[in-house]
């Protein structure tokens, strides 16, 4: 039994919105209309709808480009479900659509379920599979990807179906997507088969897509990402729009809340590491100078061949141990982070030809490129991060039988700049990529104290920037250092919420 009614509104560019019908509706160009329809073509009060005793009438309000059912153009007619009227030669497309009360049911099952699933999970990777799982079930879409904002740009965090280059797996252009994020205006296209903007396009017709949804991701008021899904096949009417973008909301307010429970937590263990630092290493240090004072004086007093290889493996030993030592005490340090602009290109490519020649006697290669560009960093810690990270790719390239590689590559993104160093080394397993930057935990690694990545994640924070890591075995690892851009640059255009606006978003159209 139809409870009540709700009109699909296609605007020029083929996205479409879906808004509940009260007894009374005026849809028209000024800001007092109950559906505002912002288009020079539309009139200030352009269409009455009606709903009275289950039924609707329309009704064109002497509009100056008329309202039209089947190239009609109409005064009041009786609007049966289903059927479209066009407004203004084009400008909207609004068809009329039942809203069934069977179909509340479902859509509280859907959101009770969604809570359930997502109630009680900690683990950002494992919330952010299960989110996008359980939302490409309930639109019954066939592929999809989430991205969250890292403080600098936005990263795809997770994705089904698509390929590597998601940028050309999909008919929207990436920018669009960045677009949902910026403008918080969501994309929603039920039947491209309709949508005449949309159609013709090559990538619509290779990738022969039937629906589009491109929802912002919004928690406390904030937006920290965006979810993307499509599928070739229409989606069925089992969930509305609303409940869905409910069911979404609740996913962003669980991937903010895990996000910032994994920070409370890694702060609580820097915390702990500093304690120990603090109360121990030091008089650790002490032990091990008397050590190897004690080491260094036998030396000159053994004659013995075998003792003194002995006396050298306790050196050697006592100088891994204050070196490790060291790592503890810089790891645990608050020295704060003393920035300078720099050449960026020219700082990266001296530390490749510093490499280089360690990295050749392995038989492993490594080159670089990127723009030229400046930003403000503290260049000892900048030298410390990309150290670890060359030092990480050589481990996992020694013992390859294929020609080790190592690439360190820079390009400008909206937000300032983004550093990878890329190999084709051993890779990483997936299940263990969200705990490489956590203190002392190493991988497939026979010397190391665990402080090596969670020192980049610190430096790399430290300027107000972000690490992520990208991997799989037997393929590879990527990581992608985000740094802000130069304080001299100029300001980057903001919009109300402080966030970069996306570049040509008011010229752009999909």
């Amino acid at each position: 039994m139809t409870n009540r009614y709700a009109i699909r509104i296609q605007d020029r560019g083929g996205f479409e919105r879906r808004i509940p019908l009260g007894n009374l509706t005026i849809l028209g160009r000024q800001n007092h209309c109950d559906v505002v329809l912002p288009d020079e073509m539309i009139s200030r009060a352009h269409l009455r709808i009606e709903c009275v005793d289950g039924k609707c009438w329309a009704e064109d309000l002497g509009s100056s480009h008329g309202t039209y059912q089947d190239g009609d153009r109409i005064k009041r007619i009786e609007w049966e479900p289903g059927t479209m009227l066009v407004l203004a030669d084009g400008a909207y497309r609004i068809r009329l659509v039942p809203e069934r009360l069977e179909a509340t049911e479902s859509n509280i099952n859907a959101i009770l379920s969604t809570a359930q699933q997502l109630t009680g999970e900690f683990d950002l990777e494992v919330l952010l599979r299960k989110s996008l799982d359980h939302l490409l079930r309930l639109s019954s879409q066939d592929r999809g990807f989430i991205m969250l904002w890292n403080g600098i740009a936005l990263e795809v965090f997770v994705q089904r179906n698509l390929s590597e280059n998601i940028d050309n797996a999909i008919c929207l252009s990436m920018s669009s997507v960045h677009r949902v994020f910026y403008t918080g205006e969501p994309i929603w296209v039920s039947d491209l088969s309709t949508n005449e903007a949309l159609r013709t396009q090559q990538s619509v017709v290779d990738l022969q897509l039937r629906t589009i949804i491109c929802l912002p991701l919004t928690a406390k008021g904030k937006r920290i990402g965006v979810i993307y899904l499509d599928s070739r096949r229409l989606k069925p009417d089992t969930l509305d729009r609303n409940a869905f973008e409910a069911i979404v909301g609740l996913c962003a307010v669980a991937i903010d809340r895990t996000r910032l429970f994994e920070e409370g937590r890694r702060n609580s263990l820097l915390a702990a590491v500093g304690s120990v630092a603090s109360n121990i290493v030091h008089d650790f240090k002490n032990v091990l100078f008397l050590i190897g004072g004690h080491a260094e004086l036998l030396a000159t007093l053994c004659v013995d061949p075998d003792a003194i290889y002995h006396i050298e493996q306790i050196q050697a030993s006592v100088d891994r141990l204050s070196a490790m030592s060291s790592d503890v005490l810089e790891f645990a340090r608050t020295k704060p982070i003393v920035k300078k602009q720099v050449d960026l290109a020219k700082f990266l490519n001296n530390e490749i030809t510093n490499w280089q020649m360690r990295a050749s006697e392995l038989n492993i290669e490594i080159t670089g490129s990127g723009p030229e560009c400046t930003v403000c960093i503290e260049e000892s810690k900048i030298i410390s991060v990309i150290g670890n990270l060359f030092t990480n790719s050589i481990e996992s390239l020694i013992g390859s039988e294929a020609k080790g590689r190592i690439q360190l590559l820079w390009d400008l993104t909206p937000g300032g700049v983004a550093i990878k160093v890329i190999d084709n080394g051993k890779g990483i397993p997936k299940n263990l990529l969200n705990k490489i930057f956590e203190p002392f935990f190493t991988y497939d690694k026979e010397n190391g104290n665990g402080l090596g990545m969670a020192t980049v994640k610190k430096f790399v924070e430290g300027h107000g920037g972000s690490v992520s890591a990208d991997s799989e075995v037997g393929r590879g690892t990527t990581i992608t250092i985000y740094l802000t851009q130069s304080k001299d640059a100029a300001p980057e255009a903001q919009n109300d919420e402080g966030l970069p606006k996306t570049p040509n978003a008011d010229k752009e159209a999909t």
